[in-house]
């Protein structure tokens, strides 16, 4: 996937728990919700804000863990979802 070396690249899956990257700076995503996100219906119909939520949360704080784990991000502060458009009051 690196193709030999000569890339930097980084990888994450929905089902891996945030904890597994061992990185500081990253917006707390338990367990229970990684393995909520990662079971969800596939199918094409709309989705409710809070499983919207949850996509957007998971996704975010995957993707920043595995950049901060492979080198190619350095959180100089806390990571949060202020940014996010989350559409749930919850």
């Amino acid at each position: 996937m690196n193709n030999l070396g000569q890339r930097k690249v980084a990888y994450w899956g929905i089902d891996t728990p945030i904890a597994d990257y061992d990185v500081s700076g990253v917006p707390a995503i338990s367990t229970e919700q990684t393995k909520r996100a990662a079971s969800m219906r596939t199918r094409l119909n709309a989705f409710a804000p809070e499983e919207i939520d949850l996509l957007l949360t998971v996704g975010y704080a995957g993707a920043t863990a595995s950049l901060s784990a492979r080198g190619l991000i350095a959180n100089q502060r806390q990571a949060t979802f202020d940014a996010l458009p989350l559409r749930s009051s919850g």
